[in-house]
């Protein structure tokens, strides 16, 4: 008599335990990413019900746990397949919206320029309104991001030293330098790593 060969049994409540044939991450995580440049990281997780930090884990490729996976899917489904549309209803912020929410994170305006990889001349330019040209506006937006990010994490005086100083997961460089690559979901991670190893808010990352 042969027996049954069971199937392997799918751990839904932990990370990775859904498959990808039934729920395309990839398009969710970026659908997040689209809205959160258009209104707040904040924002999106009080429309989502996760908090900031979840968020940011989820668009720098962590995996949802089975609660919160049915929270991005509720969510997804009340967009309707329209999510330029979701957007118009919240007009994105401005670039000096952008700029006044990141300068909190610097002593100086010098300081945020050189963040940005521009001149003091540049930044007053934006301000008076000036627009800034696409990779310049991507970079004060993810900058906003990861200032907001922090801020719900650390106290307002640990903020830019967390931003100025070296971190090994960053391959031993400076948050600032590679965001002004571009490469924020890597500075969103590393924010996320140091979170776990230090959960509580308000200490230093």
């Amino acid at each position: 008599m042969r027996s049954k060969r069971r199937a392997p049994r799918r751990e839904l409540d932990a990370p990775g335990g859904w498959d990808d044939r039934d729920v395309d991450l990839d398009r969710i995580r970026d659908l997040v990413a689209e809205r959160i440049d258009y209104t707040s990281l904040r924002s999106v997780a009080r429309e989502i019900g996760m908090s900031p930090m979840g968020v940011s884990g989820f668009v720098a490729g962590a995996s949802p746990y089975r609660k919160t996976l049915r929270r991005l899917l509720t969510w997804h489904a009340s967009l309707s397949g329209k999510p330029a549309a979701l957007a118009r209803e919240t007009p994105p912020p401005s670039v000096a919206a952008r700029l006044r929410s990141a300068r909190r994170a610097f002593h100086t305006d010098p300081e945020l320029a050189e963040a940005l990889g521009v001149d003091a001349a540049t930044l007053a330019r934006w301000r008076a309104g000036e627009a800034p040209g696409p990779e310049e506006r991507d970079r004060i937006a993810a900058l906003d991001v990861v200032v907001e990010l922090l801020s719900t994490r650390l106290r307002p005086s640990n903020v830019p030293r967390w931003l100025s100083r070296v971190h090994k997961r960053l391959g031993n460089r400076r948050p600032v330098a590679v965001l002004r690559e571009g490469r924020v979901s890597e500075v969103l991670a590393a924010v996320e790593a140091e979170a776990r190893r230090t959960p509580h808010a308000g200490t230093s990352l």
